[in-house]
Order: structure tokens, then sequence, then C-alpha cells
């Protein structure tokens, strides 16, 4: 089907966008959204514009319908993807409606629906071709019935054709899809039902766009910018820096944020003569039985006991049928609701601007820093900035810890990223269109898309390697070009490290300089992910070799196993959990909510021109003290001790002690009253505390000794120095020396650890000597009057080996080879006989 063309007219947007009083970011999309039109000459064309939650895409889809109108287009249907979001369509382009968005318009559009088009009224208004006619159909009203007839695909008599043939012939029928995501290519139904209809333009208006659509967005205005240009309200983080973590205290604290906002906003609006706002905590649960328990906490004293059924509205698909009218009417200056539970129905299209707080009870606070959950508290009752930091902001508490909840303030960064480039598969191989649409042509249309290489990936992605930097190829040159040289020129000194190599499909593949002269020297140059790992594995072999042991020994192991501790819970000291319960009464309960503003500020040097930045909210606002039944404090506590897997519950001397050391911490905390809220965490901290006393006790000890053969075949990539009595470096490897080194090539630490070893090898009385490498041989040792490690360390030694027939004091004389450290403790070596002899281990720092 031929359509109409619809010029480019920036004249009559700035006329609309000055009537409709619409915001910066909605002007600017329907400028994209007309310039698209005018280029399109005719052919049906597909667009979305990605606004965030909050920004007003009602306005702007008024505006377009202005602008198709004053255009000469007649036809437009609004498709909603459920009732709710319907319902509101139809209220807002309903003349007189109190959400009617018709104030500033010219055109008055008639509004047909499933349950209007049979009437008089609207078939007087299809049979005029002047009238403006605006369909607003949910999209399971268009798509094709399965068994029963759809009231749009049923025949009209009337009409000579059901009503979606009709659209189907209109040939200037624009449609704009609200919450387009849903509509995507993916859902194969839904995305008939619209494209089938042949549409002059299909627009969608989206706060969070489907990856499939991604190559259709022609605008983006994301929510860190909507936070950065004031149009949204800024969400604050709260969390407690106690250990009070349940349903009751989350709900405390957020009805206690709640009345701080409902005074703010009683004074602001009777000093500024504007209605009064009922503020509203929104409750996010992650199921039905998850939003009952929280109907059961909000009946509780000091809650909603006597007028929960008023003030506390439950949403869930298994709510009661007055549920949705009480929503609805949850902005009238007498709506009694205060806080509303919801259970997944409240994603979209409900948008009320008196949400001051978001309270989650779900799992990640990652759920609710989502435009869907977090839009429903962004809309600004006066319609802009009031300069009162508790109007200005929503409020989001969590399970998590308020620390944990500021390190995941980040999530929304995922609105800082302005991805204004976007991609579009194309049918060339190896190609892929882009179009900047920041930057129209001179006429003030869209530029033309311009086909692209597209980068290689997998084992043939590109990567960036700093020129001047040395790649050391199979033949010994480089595969960079140096500052004034040519390809090819370059060497490899010996103190250039290898290349390390890359898994195919990695990001990078760079040499690592290890002198200061071989730094990247800047610029780059382009290799193949497939040449950089060749030329890697290359280097690898040409520097790495192997060195296998002369012959096997064995090597004595010891065997330290704890098998019980010196530990009573009746030598455990009571002060220790006076001093608990005293540090408890101190931080529970009571100071102050820990509030991070997350602001969005200009950055001219962030990729995006945008940076958050988390600031402390302004108002101070006291923490809630939960009001918990007290209960048996101190059995609780006896009984979590006693659980404890050290300890003896049968025994009565523990079950007097943890008697005891309860009615200590008790004591310190100034009663049972000031535990009792905390007594799970309490019990936490009890339980670590006792860990600790136990960790600490005194080991009773089994050594074992057992033996196993040791001869590890090494690899080398040192440089090989012939002279073992050069000057030292840590970075060669020695090679010259006699049959009782375990290794022809061997690698010290230390000038001294090299020197010793030069003793052993001209010692004809040792049979062999190992210097044991770092992760070969777990050795455990204690140092001269100190406790065995009770971990085994994993470190660099040199062991050797004497014959009984060489010498009659084979440990002594071995063990006394090796100098002792100038300084530090005395380490002794360790020193183990066997059927032959006796071998020696020495730690590596001697």
């Amino acid at each position: 089907m031929s359509h109409p063309t619809v010029p480019f007219d920036q004249g009559l947007i700035d006329d609309i966008a000055a009537r409709l009083e619409l915001r910066t970011p909605n002007a600017e999309a329907l400028s994209a959204v007309a310039k698209q039109l005018d280029g399109a000459a005719g052919s049906s064309v597909e667009l979305v514009c990605d606004l965030a939650t909050a920004v007003g895409k009602t306005y702007l889809a008024a505006g377009l319908i202005e602008y198709l109108a004053e255009s000469g287009v007649r036809n437009v249907l609004f498709v909603t993807p459920g009732r709710t979001i319907l319902d509101k369509t139809v209220a807002n382009f309903t003349d007189g409606h109190k959400k009617s968005v018709l104030g500033g318009m010219a055109t008055r559009p008639t509004v047909i629906t499933v349950e209007n088009f049979n009437t008089g009224d609207v078939a007087t208004a299809l049979a005029d071709e002047e009238t403006v006619k605006v369909f607003v159909f949910n999209v399971q009203a268009l798509t094709k019935p399965d068994k029963a007839t759809r009231r749009t695909r049923k025949f009209q008599e009337w009409l000579g054709e059901d009503l979606y043939a009709y659209l189907q012939g209109r040939d200037d029928l624009v449609v704009i899809a609200d919450e387009h995501h849903v509509y995507s290519e993916s859902a194969e139904a839904f995305s008939a039902a619209i494209r089938d209809l042949d549409p002059l333009a299909l627009v969608g208006l989206t706060a969070t766009p489907a990856k499939s659509d991604l190559s259709k967005v022609i605008y983006q205005y994301p929510l860190a910018r909507a936070i950065a240009d004031k149009y949204v309200k800024t969400p604050v983080l709260v969390g407690r820096t106690d250990t009070a973590d349940s349903v009751e205290v989350r709900l405390r604290d957020g009805l206690t944020l709640l009345r701080a906002k409902q005074k703010a906003a009683d004074a602001y609006a009777d000093a500024h003569g504007l209605p009064r706002v009922n503020a509203v905590m929104f409750v996010v649960a992650d199921s039905i039985d998850s939003a009952q328990a929280v109907s059961t906490v909000l009946r509780r004293p000091g809650m909603y006991e006597h007028d929960y059924e008023q003030r506390v509205l439950v949403v869930h698909s298994k709510a009661a049928d007055d549920a949705l009218a009480r929503l609805a009417a949850v902005e009238e200056p007498d709506s009694p609701v205060r806080v509303i539970v919801s259970v997944d129905m409240l994603k979209e299209g409900w948008d009320v601007k008196n949400i001051y707080v978001i309270c989650s009870l779900r799992p990640s606070i990652s759920d609710v820093l989502t435009e869907q959950t977090l839009g429903r508290g962004l809309r600004l009752p006066w319609g802009a900035y009031t300069g009162v930091e508790l109007l200005d902001t929503v409020e989001v508490l969590s399970h998590e810890r308020y620390e944990s909840l500021l390190a995941k303030a980040g999530v929304l960064l995922e609105g800082l990223v302005e991805n204004r480039v976007v991609p579009v598969p194309t049918d060339v191989p190896g190609t892929t269109r882009v179009v900047d649409i920041d930057a129209p042509d001179a006429d003030g249309h869209a530029p033309a898309p311009t086909d692209v290489p597209v980068q290689p990936t997998d084992a043939e992605t590109t990567v960036l390697v700093p020129t001047g930097t040395a790649t050391t190829t199979c033949g010994g040159g480089s595969g960079a070009t140096p500052a004034g040289g040519v390809p090819g020129s370059a060497t490899t000194s010996a103190t250039t490290a290898p290349a390390p190599a890359a898994e195919p499909g990695s990001d990078t593949v760079t040499p690592v300089p290890v002198s200061p002269s071989e730094e990247a020297t800047g610029g780059a140059t382009i290799t193949s992910m497939t040449e950089r790992l060749r030329e890697a594995e290359q280097q690898a072999q040409s520097t790495i070799e192997p060195v296998a042991a002369r012959r096997q020994i064995t090597m004595p192991i010891v065997e330290r196993t704890v098998i019980a501790r010196a530990f009573s819970l009746s030598d455990v000291d009571e002060r220790l959990f006076t001093a608990l319960g005293k540090q408890i009464a101190d931080t529970a309960g009571g100071g102050q909510l820990a509030r991070k503003r997350l602001d969005v500020i200009e950055d001219p040097t962030s990729p995006t021109g945008l940076r958050l930045v988390p600031a402390d909210a302004a108002d101070i606002i006291d923490a809630s003290t939960p009001e918990l039944p007290l209960g048996n404090v101190v059995s609780s506590l006896k009984s979590g001790i006693l659980a404890m897997e050290f300890i003896d519950s049968a025994r009565r001397s523990d079950g007097n002690a943890a008697r005891r050391l309860a009615d200590a911490l008790v004591a310190g905390a100034g009663g049972a009253d000031h535990v009792a809220p905390y007594v799970n965490q309490t019990l936490a901290a009890v339980q670590r505390l006792l860990r600790q006393q136990y960790r600490a006790a005194d080991e009773v000890v089994d050594l074992s000794v057992t033996s196993t053969e040791f001869g590890p075949t090494r690899t080398n990539s040192r440089p090989v120095e012939l002279n073992r009595y050069s000057p030292f470096s840590r970075g060669v490897a020695y090679n010259s020396w006699s049959e009782r080194g375990l290794h022809k090539l061997n690698w010290f630490d230390s000038e001294t650890e090299r020197r010793f070893a030069n003793l052993l090898d001209s010692d004809t009385g040792v049979t062999v000597w190992a210097r044991i490498q770092r992760g070969e041989f777990v050795v455990e040792w204690e140092g001269a009057g100190t406790a065995p490690t009770s971990t085994p360390r994993s470190a660099a030694f040199t062991t050797c080996s004497r014959s009984r027939a060489t010498t009659g004091s084979a440990t002594r004389s071995c063990c006394a080879s090796g100098p002792r450290p100038s300084s530090g403790p005395a380490t002794s070596p360790t020193t183990a006989s066997t059927a032959t002899g006796s071998t020696c281990w020495y730690p590596s720092m001697w």
C-alpha cells in the first residue's frame, strides 16, 4: 500500500510544544519522529522513542497526534498492553476528564474503543473522512482469534467489513504502541497483529526497548538524564547502620519516612496555596504469601491496628474486585490509602504522583532499582522540583545492609549509557549499518545509514598493540614498528617478558615490557587475534625449556592433625558477654536512618556526559525502634549457644555456663527489652564470639610421619647462566651443578640461597640436594620458642641428604651446613631420618 507523505515542519513542532508545554525531551522526540516520517517518503516505517519513565510519554503521544492531524492524518491507533494502560489512555484523550491532556490541543479526536465502536456516534465519525479518530485497543483485541471471534475481527454489516480490515484499509493509519517492548518481533502473535496493518508508521514509546528493536530507536532519553535535568524525583537509598533486619523494621522505617514526607508536603502546599497531596508508600512483594505477611505486620499496634482496611490496599491477581477502583482513586484528596502492597501488578501503566517511599521485600536491590519498579515513585506531585529535598526525592528501602545498598547504587548506571549509534544488520556479509541519530543533515532530516566493516569475532578478533613495543616473532623480529623505523626492524632484548597468550575471543593481547625503555610510545597497530596467538605460542616454545629431575628422592612428610581443643564453656569470661550486650544496646535501634541521595550531574569527561554522585541526604530521620514481644530472650540465647557443634549440650556444666553467659549479655544490654527486637542478630554475634574463643584454645595435636617420592619436572623461561658463581640475579637459571643437584638448572630468590646451594654441591658427603621451588612441596615447621603453625606453608626450601655410610652424625652434619639468618628469629631446619640416611630442609629465607 502506498502511504501519504508527512512533510517535516519545525515551526509546527515549536507551536505544539508551546501549547502543550512539552518538556524538552518530548519536544526533541517529536522532532525526531517528524524527521523520520518525512524521510520515509510514503513508505511504511517503524520507529522507537526510548524515554525514561515519568518523563511524560503521554504528552509526547498527544503532541504527535496533534502534529499528524495538522499534517492531514485522520486515523491513529493507540495500542496498549493491558486494561490499566487502556483505561488511562482513554481518560487522557477524553475531553473534560480530570486526567485529560487535550487542554492545549486544537484537535478534538473521536476516541473509539471495542466497547463503543458499534454506536451511532462512532459510525458517523468513521464515515467522515475529516474527523480525527483515535482508536484505543489493547493488543489482545487485535490478534487473530484461535476459536472465539474477536469483536474487531467480526464482520459488521453497517461497516461492510470487520474493524480490523477497516484499519488495514486506511493508508494514513499511524500506530502508537505504548510500552512498545511488549510487541517486539519476538512476540510473534502481538507483532503480527500490529505489523499486518501495514501502517504509515508504527511509533513505539517505551522506557525499556527490547534488544530486537534497538536498531529502530531514533531517540533516547535515559533515566539518569531525567534525574540530572530534574524531571523526576531523585532516588534516595535508605538503610540502617544497626543489625535490625525484618519485614516489620523495614515497614516501620518506611512509615517513619512517610510521616516526615507528609508533614513537609502539607506545609509546602499550604504555603503556596496548592492542593494537598497524600504521601503513599509502595511495598514491592515477591509473592502473594509475602503480601499477606505484610498485611499481618501492618495490623500490629503502633501501625494500622485500628484502620487497616482503609489505610492499606493489597493488589495482586487474587485481590478483591474493588481493589482496582480504590487504586484508581489513590491520588484523590479524600483517599484514605497510605500503603499499597503490590505483587507484579503495577509495573507499567499505573501513573500516580504521590508515591514517596518504595519498600522492597524482593531478594535483590537490583530488582527495585529498575525503571519499571522505581518508576512508580518518580513522578513529581506538583510537576516540578519544589526546592524541598524531602518532596523532591523518593526513598528506596531494601532488606540489604546499608553498605551493600550503597555499593549497588551503580545499578542506575544502566541509565547513564546513551548509545546514540545504533547498529543495524545488513544483507552485505561482513558489514553492519550505523545511524548516528544525533547528527541530522543540513535539511534537518535523519542522516543516511552508513555501511561499515564488522569487527571479526572469536579467533579473528582484532586487538590493539601499542606501537614501539617489541613483540617477538618466530624469526626473532618484531611485529611492531618502532618510531621512525620500518616494519619488522625492531629487535627484542633478553629482558623483554614474553607476551601472554590470551584465550580466543578475549579483548586484547599486549606484550608486558620489563625495562622502562621498552614501554609503549603511543599510537596503535592492528593485528588479528589468530596472528597474535600464533606469535605468542611460537615465542613460548622458543623460550620455555623443560627441566627434568635426575632422580627421585624420598621426602618425609609430617602430617599434623588437630584432634581436639582444650575448650570448656565454663572457662569463658562472662565479661566478654557483658561487653557484647552493651555494644548491642549502643548500636541497635535509635539513631538515624542512613540515607544516600543518588544525584546525577553533568560530567564532560564521561563518555555519556553524566556521572552518578551519591550524596548524604540533608534531612535527619530517626530510625524506628521495633516493637516486638520480648519472649524469653535468655532462653533463646541459651538454646543457640548449646546448639553449637563444639559444645556438649547434654553436659550440665555447659548448660549452666550457657545460662550464665546469656544473663551477662542481657544485663550488659540493660535488659531483655533492649535485646528482644534483635535476638537473631544477637545470637549470631554470640556464636561468632564463642567460635573465636574456641579457636584460641590450646590444640590437641596428632603427628604422623610418612614419605613421598620427589622429583618434579620444571619449566624454565629464564636466561641460562653457566657460571654459578657469577654476580647474583634472580632473573636467571644457573647451570653447571654436579650430579648431586637434583636438577641441572636452579634459580634462587637471594644470593644467600645460591651460596648455600654452592656449599651443598661442593660437599662430597652430600648424596643429593634440591632447591624446592614454590608450590612444589608443602612443609610445616615451627620457629624456635614458637608453637607449630596450624596451616602448612607453601614456600621455597632447600633439601639435602647424606648417607649414613659417609658420616656417623648425619643429621647434625647436614643440618649444620646452612648459615643462619643475620637477623630475626633463629628458625631451625626440620629433619627426618630414613633407612639410608637423613633429609633436611631449610626455609628459603636462609
